[in-house]
């Protein structure tokens, strides 16, 4: 038998590594997509991710200290209205965090859901919001594609990416697709016309009425493009093309040895003071030189933002 002084050393062993045990279960949202359990948790000293081996500093802003974006506080944080960082778990999808949060999955944390449902009817885009459109009298999300753009530099040089939707340049309204108007350089949404069509009655026959424009019907992109070369066919509608501009298709048709990675020209790292003098960004990220904000975007759609700054503009919220 083990004597009273084993059985109290052993308890003193195993109680401190029960109290971690719960403490992380605690603190921390677990993953269920195939990978090892793991956590992420914050105290005074930061924030850590944790595996089965054992737990990591992050980056980013520990809870209770300010902040202007969510970005700048650590994973599994968000910046929140009172300005400062607070904790609500780590995840990659919407069913990892709790009621009322949604999963920023760029950043890989939970945030409040504070996009606000559209209303049932419109006449006019600005009746719906961002990241909806008025379609046939109904707000709806605006379509974009599977790769859609997150930043400016996925749209090709002078472009910007507005709400997953490049906003491409223009020298006049003949360069940008149905719907949209050459200002300041790039193809935008027009300022609302009440005086236009709301619903598809008020449009030809086969037309749609998508925020006060009327666009044609199609089968086939060749079918837009002969009315105008700068739509596609999207969904048997003709829509403005906005989707992203490969930079490059094979490495060499990148220059300075960089490689082409998901049509981007990219310098190869070890680590961050390889990108010390690259122009992609300084911080090597997946054995590549990002930008602090390609790293950690702040957003990737609308839905990602909130009100005060609805429109997420090259990473980031804004208005």
């Amino acid at each position: 038998m083990r004597s009273v002084r084993q059985l109290q050393s052993l308890v003193a062993l195993v109680t401190p590594l029960l109290g971690a045990v719960v403490l992380l279960l605690q603190t921390g949202c677990l993953s269920h997509e195939g990978k090892s359990q793991f956590y992420s948790y914050c105290d005074d000293t930061g924030c850590y991710q944790c595996n089965e081996i054992g737990c990591n500093g992050v980056a980013g802003q520990q809870p209770g200290t300010s902040c202007k974006t969510s970005a700048q506080c650590a994973a599994g944080c968000y910046c929140s209205a009172d300005g400062k960082c607070s904790e609500a778990g780590f995840c990659d999808r919407v069913a990892d965090c709790s009621t009322g949060y949604t999963c920023n999955t760029a950043r890989h944390s939970c945030e409040p859901t504070s996009t606000p449902k559209p209303p049932t009817t419109c006449r006019v885009q600005s009746d719906c919001g961002a990241g909806y459109e008025c379609f046939n009298t109904a707000c709806k999300p605006v379509p974009v594609p599977p790769n859609h753009c997150v930043f400016n530099r996925d749209c090709g040089s002078g472009a910007q990416c507005f709400d997953g939707l490049c906003q491409k340049p223009c020298a006049d309204d003949g360069s940008c697709g149905t719907g949209r108007s050459c200002v300041s350089g790039r193809c935008v949404a027009p300022p609302p016309d009440k005086t236009a069509c709301a619903s598809n009655a008020q449009c030809g026959a086969g037309q749609t009425c998508i925020d006060s424009v009327c666009h044609l019907g199609c089968s086939k992109d060749a079918e837009c493009q002969a009315a105008n070369k700068n739509d596609l066919c999207v969904s048997s509608i003709c829509r403005p093309n906005e989707g992203r501009v490969a930079e490059c298709k094979i490495n060499s048709d990148c220059s300075g040895g960089r490689e082409c990675v998901n049509a981007q020209c990219r310098s190869a790292c070890f680590a961050n003071s390889d990108c010390a003098a690259c122009t992609d960004g300084t911080q090597c990220s997946s054995g590549y030189c990002l930008t602090a904000r390609e790293v950690a975007p702040a957003c990737v759609l609308a839905s990602g933002c909130q009100s005060g700054t609805p429109h997420c503009v090259d990473g980031s919220c804004a208005k």
